[in-house]
């Protein structure tokens, strides 16, 4: 048995400023999954269903850290000049990683708003995942 996360849609709530209810906005993040899947490694969708009005996306639950939680878990309030060179280096090449991540969600046509260093899993292998499109 794996984790997943279950994103639900509640009927009639969350309308936005272009009247797209929040059931729209979830279609459109299952949508969005689905065309970056072969871009970048974004969860997996396991099901998306309906039940009493209320919209379900089931998805893929990525293990791994945060990029907020694996910075503050090595810098340990230490300031970047005291940081060990190795460090700064790993730390580099994972903000690399994260740029080419973004890089490919553009040259796939979206644009992500909401760049925070807590969308960014670091997985096991050390290659970053995408999880939040509220996009």
């Amino acid at each position: 048995m794996s984790w997943c996360i279950i994103k639900q849609a509640l009927c009639g709530k969350g309308e936005d400023d272009q009247y797209r209810e929040i059931k729209d906005r979830l279609d459109w993040q299952r949508n969005v999954l689905q065309k970056l899947q072969c871009q970048i490694r974004v969860p997996k969708i396991i099901d998306c269903f309906e039940y009493q009005d209320d919209s379900y996306l089931v998805l893929e639950y990525i293990d791994g850290l945060t990029l907020h939680e694996t910075v503050m878990g090595h810098r340990k309030s230490r300031q970047w000049k005291c940081l060990p060179k190795t460090y700064k280096t790993f730390l580099a090449g994972i903000y690399l990683k994260v740029v080419d991540a973004v890089a490919s969600i553009h040259a796939a046509g979206f644009i992500h708003r909401d760049i925070t260093d807590g969308n960014f899993i670091l997985t096991q292998k050390d290659k970053i995942a995408c999880i939040d499109f509220e996009l």
